[in-house]
């Protein structure tokens, strides 16, 4: 008896850390916020390289789609691009593919006119989008098919 009341008081007080109390916070935040497979893609506003502003709805346009969530300045997510440009390169496989990246459309300016990619290259107009949406980290792939649901999450 006294060793579970010793146990209750010692979780009690754990609780009530403030790294444990964050620690909860964040996985719940986690589990709301992520995409999932099956999940209807949410909208969110974009502009490309060029200055011509879309969404992503639109870009969808009844297609499948695979989408990189990138940071340009991001050796990891540099290499990710680079693998799916061979790809589509091969011609083995037909992808329709875009890129969305977390930098400022003036940095996504830069960076496009620097590498010649087959594919457009967008900038989210408000960062806070990309939380919205579910996009925790980069690099982070998301393949939407035509019905606009999500099918596939590299997270």
């Amino acid at each position: 008896m006294r060793k579970k009341l010793l146990a209750t008081i010692f979780l009690c007080g754990l609780a009530a850390l403030p790294g444990w109390g964050a620690w909860q916070f964040y996985r719940s935040m986690k589990a709301r916020n992520s995409i999932r497979i099956g999940d209807t893609l949410r909208d969110i506003a974009l502009i490309s390289a060029t200055g011509s502003r879309t969404s992503l709805q639109a870009l969808a346009n009844n297609r499948d789609l695979v989408i990189i969530f990138v940071n340009i300045h991001c050796s990891h997510c540099q290499r990710m691009i680079c693998l799916f440009e061979e790809v589509g390169e091969t011609g083995k496989v037909k992808l329709s593919l875009i890129v969305i990246a977390n930098n400022s459309l003036s940095e996504v300016e830069r960076w496009t006119k620097q590498t010649t990619l087959s594919f457009p290259v967008f900038s989210v107009i408000r960062p806070s989008d990309l939380a919205q949406l579910g996009v925790r980290r980069v690099p982070t792939v998301v393949v939407v098919k035509a019905d606009n649901r999500v099918s596939y999450v590299s997270d």
